[in-house]
């Protein structure tokens, strides 16, 4: 099978800061890789403080290449056990939807296991998602026309 997606993004919230993850589709489930840090849309109202935002996001940038660079260089059974990262074996989803608000799609993932992943897209890129949960759900034996 064999199908990635780059650029999840789970956001900051209250407690936690934000993630970047890959999400890896293969042939025993999901592998969801943990590859740096999520930067955040700040709104800016001077030069300093722009150019402050984008030093800052530029280094969220080179963090999550070199974790996708592992991802091209080392094998998925030993990234995923990683901090962050976790497979989902196909017996163990409990639903996966598409959501779509004024900003952003999202993909949610919900385990038998408890755990939950909301994952931010852009807004252009439903077709991929849509074709993504399609694939998932296909894996987990369940056809839907």
């Amino acid at each position: 099978m064999s199908i990635r997606i780059d650029r999840a993004i789970i956001p900051s919230g209250l407690i936690r800061s934000g993630r970047t993850y890959s999400l890896c589709l293969e042939d025993n489930g999901l592998y969801v890789i943990h590859t740096g840090p999520a930067g955040n849309n700040v709104r800016t109202s001077n030069i300093l403080e722009k150019s402050l935002v984008s030093a800052v996001h530029k280094r969220v940038e080179k963090k999550v290449q070199a974790g996708e660079t592992r991802l091209d260089n080392e094998p998925l059974k030993t990234l995923v056990e990683d901090k962050h990262s976790r497979l989902i074996e196909w017996r163990d989803f409990n639903e996966v939807e598409i959501k779509k608000n004024h900003s952003a799609c999202l993909l949610k993932i919900k385990t038998l296991r408890g755990w939950k992943g909301t994952f931010c897209f852009p807004l252009d890129f439903e077709a991929v998602l849509e074709a993504f949960v399609r694939d998932i759900n296909q894996g987990r034996g369940i056809v839907i026309s």
